[in-house]
């Protein structure tokens, strides 16, 4: 045991020890104040505000794998853009958007389950649809169920607006005025077309599409037939020689590029090359030249989007700095597709911000309200869900690539018509 000397001595050094711990030796409370003043105000640390989650359902497996991928991309495009802008506003504070995307497998059943997941697991209360309308009938008849907003980039049936969903929008218009934007631009042409003949394939979206165009066309003085083929076939003599026969100032042909590509030696063996050559590929117009080579040379196209449309709007500005932004952000160029998916998340984000909120009822509401000019073009809806300000471009190929010729106030150029060439790029 230490001498009593030698324990106050540890007890002194001790309490020395917790004097200077505490601060003791520091200094006195009105230089620390003077010290504090000098460093200036104590930076306070802001909280980050909470994201909005956006749910996804799209088909990144399957035989839409596709079509879901460049979905997928486009709304990623929206996502960058919104949060690089800084956000979403929301009232007083802004919000960056948060994308929770699940592959649907191109099958209605997991589209569903996944909708259930999002709301149920995820939080979500805004959807961004996935492609086709048989997909979206289910996604979007479930959110109804659920009180769940969808905004749709591929809804194009009639028949989705008319199962009175009220929390369905479209940024696409229907497939029944698909043919609308090309009647508008046959009936202002001189010598003015007096006979269409639609050479399409045997499938719901031509049927509903030219069964409407008809109707139109009758309307403003132009008497149109309808023939169509399999959509497997090879072979397409006879019903074109019955085209032939009719002798059409316009021809529109409908399919998938390589199935036009297949009809062309057909075309020139009966030599049918009208005054005016349409035609509608599925959102496929930029595969449409490798396709058809020279053959595309005053061939019109009919697409839902194109870049060289003369249109812009708030977030991504016009028609080509979007393309310009996908194609930096993704390496390759955007389709309709992407367009489409990336208008959906804008339509979502101007739904958002008008509303003040992100409750889906009073997002869907505040949409109902807003008619605006985009990228994409107009976007404005009526009670269904239905876009009604959309029209469907016509574009032009000419010296290799496809110039917008309708609607007149987007266009690049005008028209060239009639074609002066006897046949599809000669024998």
């Amino acid at each position: 045991m230490l001498p009593l000397r030698g324990r106050l001595a540890l007890t002194l050094l001790a309490s020395l020890a917790l004097w200077l711990l505490l601060g003791g030796c520091g200094p006195g409370p009105r230089r620390a104040a003077r010290l504090r003043a000098a460093a200036g105000p104590t930076p306070t640390v802001q909280p980050t505000p909470r994201p909005i989650a956006v749910g996804v359902t799209v088909s990144l497996s399957g035989r839409f794998s596709s079509e879901g991928a460049a979905l997928r991309a486009g709304y990623q495009t929206w996502e960058r853009a919104a949060n690089e802008a800084g956000g979403v506003r929301l009232g007083g504070e802004v919000r960056p958007v948060r994308l929770v995307i699940y592959d649907d497998e191109s099958d209605p059943l997991t589209a569903v389950r996944l909708v259930e997941r999002l709301v149920e697991q995820d939080g979500v209360s805004l959807l961004l649809g996935p492609y086709s309308s048989p997909l979206t009938a289910a996604t979007a008849t479930t959110a109804e169920r659920l009180g769940i907003l969808t905004i749709a980039p591929d809804a194009s049936a009639p028949s989705l607006y008319a199962r009175g969903l009220r929390m369905l929008v479209s940024v696409l218009p229907t497939d029944d005025r698909y043919f609308e934007g090309l009647l508008e631009l046959l009936s202002g042409l001189t010598p003015r077309p007096r006979t269409l003949a639609l050479f399409v394939p045997d499938e719901p979206f031509f049927t509903t599409a030219t069964a409407a165009a008809t109707d139109r066309a009758r309307a403003i003085g132009i008497e149109p037939m309808i023939e169509r083929y399999a959509l497997d076939a090879r072979e397409v003599l006879a019903p074109l020689d019955r085209i032939a026969q009719a002798r059409p100032d316009v021809l529109v042909v409908g399919g998938e590029p390589e199935r036009l590509a297949l009809f062309l030696p057909q075309f020139r063996e009966l030599r049918l090359a009208p005054p005016l050559r349409a035609v509608v590929a599925s959102q496929r117009t930029h595969d449409l030249l490798s396709a058809l080579g020279a053959s595309s040379e005053g061939v019109v196209a009919l697409d839902w989007w194109a870049a060289g449309l003369g249109v812009s709007g708030p977030l991504f500005g016009s028609a080509r700095e979007f393309a310009g932004r996908f194609q930096q952000q993704h390496g390759y160029p955007p389709d309709a597709r992407g367009a489409a998916a990336a208008a959906a998340g804008l339509a979502l984000q101007l739904g958002l911000e008008r509303a003040g909120n992100e409750d889906p009822t009073l997002v869907r509401a505040a949409l109902g309200e807003l008619e605006v000019q985009t990228f994409w073009g107009r976007l404005a809806w009526d009670s269904a869900g239905r876009n009604r300000a959309a029209t469907v471009p016509a574009l032009q190929f000419g010296g290799g690539r496809p110039r917008v010729v309708y609607p007149p106030e987007a266009a690049e150029t005008q028209i060239r018509y009639p074609l002066s060439d006897a046949s599809w790029g000669g024998r």
